[in-house]
């Protein structure tokens, strides 16, 4: 999958994720999007602390 592929793992119910953020791995669940005009965004919903 190239770079502009990674997003994919997340379209339809979406998938667990870790990400780093301020030093600190956290984890959550992201929700790929795609727009009217066939642009993507992905929403991550991080666990609470």
């Amino acid at each position: 999958m190239g770079r502009r592929g990674w997003w994919r793992n997340f379209s339809g119910d979406g998938g667990p994720l870790k990400i780093r953020l301020d030093g600190a791995d956290r984890a959550g669940h992201a929700v790929a999007e795609r727009d009217e005009q066939g642009r993507v965004k992905v929403v991550v919903r991080l666990d609470p602390r």
